[in-house]
């Protein structure tokens, strides 16, 4: 009613009986008077539809009465009705003692039904009123930014959740302070990456007497954990307390905290990173006061005791400033003389001072393992006494001797040496860097090592049989010659050693970099995709037209258009190729330009919706990218066409 009624139908037969004819028009618009804009379509008994409902209500209805009030002998062919645009695109939770009230918009009913069985699930004590009505013009990630909001609401006492396009407020009171920066953090952390959010949780807040100076005690035995001085707060009393349970199970905690303020910035830090060395300790003591922590221990592993001062210093990172001293608790190592001999006609025999009958049989063992053609004499004595160390020691001269043709294995207090023949320099090198590196701390380690190759003893034996008296000589030239091989092979080992940790440390870099930009890429791509599936989304549910074999856009297309500039503000930070697309009709030539004319006219309506020119670009294809065969009428209409593509700058 008011509407300017065109007739342009013309007469023709072949249509299905009257009156099934007629009551699919009256339908059709009865429909069609509830869209602000859209079509109606009837071939035959098939039914299609497409517009912008005037309100929640018509689309409602609309949907509804396409779905299940078809007149008998229609089908329905296409459903196009999108809900009204919403602008701005709002959404509410309010949360009292009793109630949840949620209102606003939802973009279809799907997603209002799977917002309302979220409230209930958070909500399982309260009464749940749903306002929503359905509207299109959603940011893109509203639902999964609603039902993080009911999550978190869910967790106070009282407060309220708003939305507006892709920013939301999340407000309320919270049971305690604990609870309030909990979901202000999860809040914020757990949004999509397009919206942006504000927080305003209040709690009520109890302040112990100010302490001066702050102190803070951890005395840790065999059996018992006790803590004194003070703590900020209850949470803070219960977050030590399971920390000092987990550090130490099965010891009892004696807690003689009491509650005060004025604690020093980085006190739990601090703290904590004094835990860690009793940890490492297994018992000790740390006492904290103000911005100053020492820490008290003993400890029989070497290693600790020098490491410990630096690692607690890191784990502190600054909060405070860190005191640690060790004392280190174990008796000095053996003072014995032991010897691993390789003998030609006995084979290898093992002789000297041992500590224990363990570590006897397990050296027989190990000589066993590394000499496997030889026989094993064994002529060892336990001499008795405490050795932390003396085992390993006594295992690298084994097998820094394996490694040779013959020679020997020494132990003379807190020194091994390793002397004998080595078959190439490589071996000999083996060996020296194995005394140098791989001895515990207390011993040292020397050798005497000969180079010897299989040619140098031929030539050596050969040299006798020709003339003891160039024998000297002989050898002389050989072990020069060797000589400035080994320094020359050495330097080249080298040389490779350092390429090619230079080459690993290049190659792990470039990786560590590509994956670095492939992740942040693929972020950006799934981004951009979401973006463009919402266009094309948006796109196929509505419509683009132009004015026939002109550029000028139709007016139908409006709501549309004005649709996707709502899209597109959701995804800011890509660029938009807009793709115009032309059926096989008339020349190749002028359908490109009329494609890129009509891509250009789409760019231009949606720079003057207020989008920037710089995010959009009009590309013409003309008949180049069909997606149908161009035979036949309907055939050509699907291939004229406006197509959204986004881009990853």
């Amino acid at each position: 009613e008011g509407d300017t009624v065109v007739d342009k139908m013309v007469l023709a037969s072949g249509a299905p009986p009257t009156d099934v004819w007629l009551s699919g028009v009256r339908f059709g618009l009865d429909q069609l008077s509830k869209l602000s804009v859209g079509t109606l379509s009837l071939n035959d008994t098939g039914l299609s539809l497409v517009g912008t409902a005037i309100d929640s209500e018509a689309f409602n209805g609309v949907t509804g009465a396409l779905r299940s009030r078809l007149p008998n002998g229609f089908s329905l062919v296409k459903n196009g009705v999108i809900p009204p645009l919403a602008a701005p695109f709002v959404w509410s939770a309010d949360k009292s003692a009793t109630q949840l009230a949620l209102s606003g918009y939802a973009p279809t009913p799907d997603d209002r039904k799977a917002l309302f069985n979220a409230a209930k699930e958070a909500f399982p004590k309260h009464a749940i009123v749903d306002r929503m009505e359905i509207a299109s013009g959603q940011p893109v990630g509203f639902l999964a930014t609603g039902r993080l909001a009911l999550q978190q609401l869910a967790l106070l006492n009282v407060g309220k959740a708003d939305l507006s396009n892709s920013s939301i407020t999340l407000s309320g009171e919270a049971p305690d302070q604990r609870i309030g920066e909990s979901v202000e953090k999860d809040f914020k952390s757990g949004l999509p990456t397009t919206f942006t959010a504000d927080t305003d949780i209040t709690f009520a807040k109890v302040i112990p007497p100010s302490v001066s100076p702050y102190a803070t005690g951890l005395d840790v035995t065999a059996d018992l954990v006790r803590l004194t001085g003070y703590v900020p707060s209850d949470e803070s009393r219960a977050a030590l307390l399971n920390a000092v349970t987990a550090a130490f199970p099965g010891r009892r905690v004696d807690d003689q905290l009491e509650l005060g303020s004025g604690q020093p910035e980085g006190w739990r830090a601090c703290l904590e990173a004094g835990l860690s060395g009793l940890v490492k300790l297994g018992g000790g003591l740390v006492d904290m006061q103000d911005r100053g922590l020492q820490l008290r221990g003993k400890t029989d592993d070497e290693v600790l005791a020098e490491g410990l001062t630096a690692d607690v210093r890191a784990a502190a990172n600054r909060s405070c400033e860190t005191d640690v001293k060790v004392v280190l608790d174990i008796p000095p190592e053996p003072d014995l003389t032991w010897r691993a001999r390789l003998d030609e006609a006995e084979g290898l025999v093992l002789e000297g001072e041992v500590p224990d009958a363990a570590t006897r049989a397990t050296l027989v063992a190990s000589a066993s393992k590394l000499f496997p053609n030889r026989t094993i004499v064994d002529r060892m004595r336990v001499a008795g006494g405490y050795a932390k160390k003396w085992n390993g020691i006594a295992a690298t001269g084994l097998s820094s001797l394996a490694k040779l043709r013959n020679g020997e294995a020494v132990i003379t207090g807190q020194e091994l040496l390793v002397r004998g023949e080595a078959k190439d320099t490589a071996v000999a090198g083996a060996v020296k860097d194995q005394l140098a590196h791989t001895l515990a701390k207390g011993y040292r380690g020397r050798d005497i090592i000969t180079v010897r190759s299989d040619a140098m003893i031929w030539a050596e034996t050969e040299a006798r049989r020709k003339a003891e008296e160039k024998a000297a000589a002989a050898r002389k030239a050989a072990e020069d010659e060797q000589r400035r091989k080994d320094e020359e092979a050495k330097a080249k080992a080298d040389q490779a050693a350092r390429q090619k940790l230079e080459a690993e440390a290049a190659a792990r870099a470039t990786a560590e970099e590509t994956a670095a930009k492939e992740k942040q890429v693929a972020a950006l791509q799934a981004e951009a995709t979401a973006c463009e599936d919402l266009l094309r989304s948006a796109k196929s549910e509505g419509a683009i037209r132009f004015r026939f074999a002109s550029s000028a856009l139709d007016s139908s297309s409006h709501s549309t258009l004005d649709r996707l500039v709502q899209i597109a503000r959701t995804c800011p930070k890509f660029r938009i190729e807009i793709e115009g697309h032309t059926d096989a009709e008339g020349r190749p030539d002028q359908n490109l330009v009329l494609s890129q004319r009509r891509a250009q006219s789409v760019v231009d309506y949606l720079v003057g919706a207020g989008l920037p020119r710089n995010r959009l670009r009009a590309i013409g294809y003309g008949e180049t990218r069909p997606v149908a065969k161009n035979n036949s009428a309907e055939n050509r209409a699907k291939n004229r066409r406006i197509e959204f593509a986004v881009k990853v700058e």
